[in-house]
């Protein structure tokens, strides 16, 4: 996996991303929604993604955003 360094605020390349499939799942985090894998719980209240190989990553999920993440993922 390459990492690319970008100084660019998140917010900006957000609002230029097509959403869906891009999906802001966090305050440090966008993810392409095609490539997620699961779905799960990590504690009471809290969820995580793990996106698919190659970049098998598992990502924390914002308690706001879970809603909105579910229900694009048609959960």
């Amino acid at each position: 996996m390459k990492l690319f360094r970008h100084v660019e605020p998140l917010e900006e390349v957000e609002a230029r991303l097509p959403s869906p499939p891009f999906f802001r799942i966090h305050r440090s985090y966008i993810v392409n929604l095609n490539r997620v894998l699961e779905l799960r719980l990590r504690g009471e209240r809290d969820y995580e993604i793990k996106l698919d190989p190659p970049v098998n990553m598992v990502l924390p999920v914002s308690r706001d955003r879970y809603p909105e993440l579910a229900k694009l993922l048609g959960l």
